[in-house]
């Protein structure tokens, strides 16, 4: 009959019984993966935190990351003012170090110390934002010290923040699986983010202002709408540390390229459009307090900076270029490894292992995620030359040579702002570059979509934050 189908049973698609089987199977297997990986993450997470949370308990001396100095600012802040440059140590740190927990180590018996006992304390170069919150939360001690522990506990749960904060930036970024296991455990797979944590440090808050920022900026990539988070972020950032804003560094100097292109009639294969007043909000979101408190510190300051820094004095232009070029030559990862913590006077031979994986893993990881950004970029950067069809793709290699520029150049740049504003000349340290490693990673998860890359890069993440919650990198200086 017209209008009827002369195929047969025979002749229409059929599945056969294996065929069910095997789509079946690779259902479950991706179902696995899905729910898998992240839930090994989240015990993982969770065992590396509680880790953190009892070594911020245990009542270790002052760290010599100078927790003494950032104890001070929260006394100084309890007294009812804010520390200058010619501020001494306050008597609750001075008591604190000698006759509390001691300073790097266990003070001497009666009190007999001399510890920052009228020494100068250079507190006032921080912003205040992180540590009036964590005054207002621990709140003024009743003894003659400092509530220590209190501290210690406010810094964990602002590195608790950053754990979870990272999921929310794998949301913003889609991942999910392996890949999400990856970015919710690489960027804070070194000691430095453990020790930060467990001892009052500011950088402990760099892992969340840095995934929210990055979390702000794929949102912005996507939709105007996401630009008032990502100020928001960069905004946060900006008033907490300088460095805590390099995240926002490298998607503004993009922002910045892009809109130049656009100036320039240079059409280039990209979706993202941003306005010119969009990044400059951005731009002064750090540059306005960073200007404005450097100003506070000249205009309060009662002592000049030598007076503070005698061991590190500018002595020549050259001297401060020669440091700068040593910045640049010298590479600055977030996963730098740390001095091998303390063990125990018999540890086991897991303990042994685990304290040995602390030292080896965060240089595989530098180059999984570093050695990914940087080879993909060169291979295919964002130029007009690109397949019109991959915009999105473009954006995110841009942002990603930007994240590795700004790595290279901050700290050649901050060498010499250090030297013009605090007249001192030392050495830039990794853990300033803290804040970009949640943007460095889900860049490079989002840039290398293979799946055995987020494989690799997961169990690198997850073997070492279970060796950090194993074998604590408890300080041994």
């Amino acid at each position: 009959m017209l209008g009827v189908s002369a195929t047969s049973a025979d002749d229409r698609p059929h599945t056969t019984a294996s065929g069910h089987v095997r789509t079946g199977w690779a259902r479950v297997a991706s179902l696995a993966g899905a729910i898998g990986w992240p839930l090994i993450a989240l015990v993982v997470l969770v065992l590396f935190f509680g880790a953190v949370r009892h070594l911020s308990q245990a009542g270790m001396p002052l760290f010599v990351v100078d927790e003494h100095v950032h104890t001070d600012y929260v006394a100084h802040l309890w007294d009812g003012q804010l520390p200058t440059r010619g501020s001494v140590y306050s008597p609750r740190v001075v008591y604190e170090a000698n006759c509390g927990v001691g300073l790097v180590s266990p003070p001497p018996p009666g009190c007999a110390g001399t510890q920052l006992k009228g020494a100068y304390s250079s507190a006032y170069i921080h912003y205040p934002t992180f540590f009036a919150l964590a005054a207002l939360i621990a709140g003024v001690p009743s003894g003659s010290g400092v509530d220590i522990t209190g501290l210690r506990t406010y810094s964990a749960l602002v590195l608790l923040a950053g754990l979870l904060s990272l999921w929310l930036l794998g949301y913003a970024a889609h991942l999910k699986g392996a890949h999400l296991a990856a970015l919710v455990t690489v960027p804070s797979a070194a000691a430095i983010f453990f020790r930060m944590g467990a001892y009052f440090n500011p950088s402990s808050a760099s892992l969340v202002l840095g995934s929210l920022t990055a979390a702000g900026g794929f949102l912005w990539l996507r939709s105007r709408r996401g630009y008032w988070f990502f100020l928001f972020a960069t905004l946060l950032s900006g008033i907490t540390a300088v460095t805590s804003a390099l995240p926002a560094g490298a998607i503004v100097a993009y922002g910045l390229w892009v809109w130049g292109c656009r100036v320039l009639r240079r059409p280039r294969a990209i979706a993202w459009q941003p306005t010119w007043w969009q990044l400059g909000a951005a731009s002064g979101a750090v540059i306005v307090p960073w200007f404005l408190w450097g100003r506070w510190i000249s205009g309060s300051a009662t002592v000049g900076n030598a007076d503070l820094y005698a061991f590190a004095p500018v002595k020549s232009i050259g001297q401060v270029a020669r440091g700068m070029a040593l910045e640049a030559l010298s590479f600055h990862s977030p996963w730098f490894p740390e001095p091998a913590g303390t063990k125990p006077a018999t540890p086991s031979v897991w303990f042994s292992f685990a304290a040995d994986v602390q030292q080896v893993l965060p240089a595989v990881i530098t180059i999984l995620v570093l050695g990914a950004l940087i080879t993909t970029a060169i291979m295919r950067g964002p130029t007009s030359e690109t397949t019109p069809e991959t915009p999105e793709r473009n954006d995110l290699l841009g942002v990603a040579t930007a994240a590795v520029l700004v790595l290279w150049a901050y700290p050649p740049g901050l060498r010499l702002t250090n030297a013009v504003t605090f007249g001192m000349d030392v050495g830039i340290v990794s853990r300033y570059s803290m804040s970009l490693a949640p943007l460095l990673v889900v860049l490079a998860l989002r840039l290398v979509p293979q799946r055995v890359y987020a494989w690799l890069l997961a169990l690198a993440g997850l073997v070492m934050m279970a060796a950090m919650a194993y074998a604590p990198p408890i300080p041994a200086f």
